[in-house]
């Protein structure tokens, strides 16, 4: 399995709209468009943006605002997907790693959808985004985080595979989640027809909120907020899912 930044879009930029349509994170927009419903003229970045599935909801979301809009991609594949399914679509996309450089700022909003950021497979690229964020964020900026970390209390843990729904599709599921290493691998097998099977691996290695937060500090970033969900429902550690929402520290 590829380790490449682009690894994932690459993988799975043909079948993620299809099988992820109904993704349960439209509150993750709603609570950043709250979070800044003063401003009408946002300058605004996605990291990992995708096919622009959470862009498109955030410009619904903020109606006839004169936002400007830039994404960042690794996978030139899921750029294309943007670029033939969203063709409407008013966002500057640049086809680059994230942990490595972003955009020009500065940013009033710079958010990442979720578990995005767990595609970044160790803490120096993780920091190295970090950093750049923290560089291109406007000093009265802010920056969201939508993620999901599974619980320590669980074990290292083997499922599947099973068959799940994905797109009205039927697909084999499988994953090994390891707690030592906080990585939790996995295998999405499609038998499209008996001579026509399709594997889509995906990796993510995880950080637990107060990892995440020190690695931020060390970047000069600093958590203003973590909710459990965009509702604003108050976040505690038995929760597996946070929306952080970060800023530079002064």
């Amino acid at each position: 399995m590829g380790t490449g930044p682009e690894h994932y879009g690459e993988v799975f930029a043909p079948v993620y709209d299809e099988w992820y349509s109904d993704l349960d994170d439209a509150d993750f927009i709603a609570y950043i468009t709250r979070c800044r419903s003063e401003q009408d003229h946002l300058r605004v970045l996605e990291l990992g943006i995708g096919s622009g599935r959470l862009l498109e909801s955030f410009i619904v979301a903020r109606g006839h605002a004169r936002d400007e809009l830039v994404g960042i991609d690794s996978s030139a594949s899921m750029l294309e997907q943007l670029k033939i399914r969203r063709r409407s679509l008013p966002v500057t996309t640049v086809l680059g790693d994230m942990a490595a450089a972003l955009p020009e700022g500065p940013f009033d909003v710079v958010f990442c959808g979720y578990n995005t950021i767990f595609n970044l497979p160790d803490d120096d690229s993780l920091t190295g985004c970090l950093r750049e964020v923290a560089h291109v964020l406007h000093r009265d900026g802010d920056f969201f985080v939508d993620m999901a970390t599974p619980l320590a209390a669980e074990a290292t843990t083997s499922r599947g595979p099973v068959a799940v729904s994905r797109g009205g599709n039927s697909v084999l599921s499988s994953s090994t989640h390891d707690v030592n290493s906080q990585t939790v691998t996995g295998e999405f097998v499609h038998f499209v027809s008996p001579h026509d099977v399709r594997r889509y691996p995906w990796s993510i290695r995880y950080w637990t909120p107060a990892q995440f937060d020190e690695l931020a500090r060390q970047c000069g970033l600093h958590c203003v907020e973590r909710v459990a969900d965009g509702s604003g429902a108050p976040w505690a550690p038995h929760i597996s899912r946070h929306i952080s929402r970060f800023r530079v520290a002064t």
